[in-house]
């Protein structure tokens, strides 16, 4: 029974993910002659600026490929829009053990698709390329410029900055009667140069808007879990039943909560997550010790404890706020509650104490509730037993509650 759950487990887990890789989005190209065309986009949460991008035409359509070359502008609907352009880019880099004695930035032209950050009065641009990240203004349709930011060495071997970009966006901000605004403490980063663009427009009353990626975002959730395990066990030991007896089935409760983070980046599929939960175990058979000899007597496993688990998941989102998960379980410790032991009819007892596991899980969520499917490799109850093992087999199904 367990073998078979445990195929078809596998079966559902893998076709899940497969399905689940291709995430065609509404969005948005323009075509070299500025025709813009509605379509369905390849979500990549692309990390650095792409050169290219997959696109249908419909949903059931066959997948394409545009370019620089054939595309003024593609988007995502609520989400980055990405621009051509032909500008002037510093490539010099910031790696300590790489940087030059230059301080003035190595300009080279180069086409690339921009990631417009801001809209407004003046446009805000990024470009990342692998530890490369660089930001660009323009004033109205004007052409576009890079801000200046470049670590360089002096001539005593010192790591220093031409923080320039400072200076720009004092002179593009700088108001009627020559008001400049403060930046000398701005740093280099999107996040900070964002929020100088919204301030000023705010204080000269201009209207804007800024893209954000919508589930880039980190996010904390406490869950609390019930529901049930089916579990069985298999003693052998090294001298005459290597091969094992299966010990009885069991299906017992279980319980446990769950605090999980939200990494953000890639759409906010990443998660993490920890939590402890509740466990039962109670089998029995008829043990042959001895083949041999033919000794044979009754013995029983009871186990209970609290396990502690963590691991990675997966995340595929759907409509109507619900995802389909994937994920991967390590269960590295324990705390074995009551009497929990291996009881022969004629040997002594002996305690448990199981050895850490690894396992796999699928789930699905809506809303606040979620329910999942877990398997747990065999894990061995009597790791401190000499010449024995007592592997416990487990399949889980838990509903969940998100309680923030």
């Amino acid at each position: 029974m367990y073998r078979h759950l445990l195929i078809v487990f596998y079966i559902l887990a893998s076709t899940v993910f497969a399905w689940g890789q291709a995430q065609f989005v509404p969005g948005f190209f323009i075509d070299e002659s500025g025709k813009k065309m509605s379509c369905l986009i390849l979500d990549e949460d692309w990390k650095d600026n792409p050169v290219s991008f997959q696109y249908r035409m419909t949903g059931q359509g066959e997948s394409q490929e545009r370019g620089l070359e054939n595309t003024q502008a593609f988007g995502i609907e609520g989400g980055f829009t990405y621009m051509r352009a032909e500008v002037q880019i510093d490539r010099s880099t910031s790696q300590l053990q790489e940087l030059l004695t230059n301080p003035y930035p190595v300009f080279e032209p180069a086409t690339l698709f921009l990631k417009q950050i801001v809209s407004g009065p003046i446009h805000l641009y990024q470009y990342a390329e692998s530890n490369l990240t660089r930001y660009f203004t323009q004033v109205g349709e004007g052409s576009i410029e890079q801000l200046v930011y470049k670590k360089y060495r002096t001539p005593r071997g010192e790591v220093a900055t031409n923080h320039g970009f400072r200076d720009q966006l004092a002179e593009l901000f700088t108001q009627e009667g020559g008001v400049a605004p403060k930046t000398s403490y701005l740093s280099y980063t999107a996040s900070a140069i964002s929020k100088f663009f919204q301030q000023q427009f705010e204080a000269q009353n201009q209207s804007y808007q800024v893209f954000r990626n919508p589930r880039r975002k980190a996010a904390l959730a406490l869950r609390i879990k019930a529901g049930g395990d089916v579990q069985n066990s298999i003693i052998r030991t090294d001298f005459g039943n290597q091969d094992g007896t299966l010990l009885s089935n069991s299906l017992t409760p279980q319980a446990g909560l769950e605090l999980s983070y939200t990494l953000p980046f890639r759409n906010n599929a990443w998660e993490i997550f920890a939590g402890i939960s509740y466990h039962r175990y109670f089998g029995q058979a008829n043990f042959i010790i001895n083949p041999i000899f033919n000794n044979d007597q009754d013995v029983s496993v009871d186990y209970q404890g609290l396990e502690f688990e963590l691991g990675p998941r997966f995340l595929f989102y759907q409509k109507n706020d619900r995802v389909i998960y994937v994920q991967g379980t390590l269960y590295p410790n324990y705390i074995v509650l009551g009497d929990s032991k291996v009881d022969y009819e004629i040997y002594s007892d002996f305690q448990l104490s199981p050895i850490s596991s690894i396992g796999l899980g699928l789930g699905a969520r809506w809303g606040a509730f979620s329910m999942e499917v877990r398997s747990m490799i065999p894990r061995d109850l009597t790791r401190l037993i000499l010449a024995q093992n007592t592997n416990l087999r487990r399949i889980s199904l838990s509903l969940g509650f998100q309680l923030l």
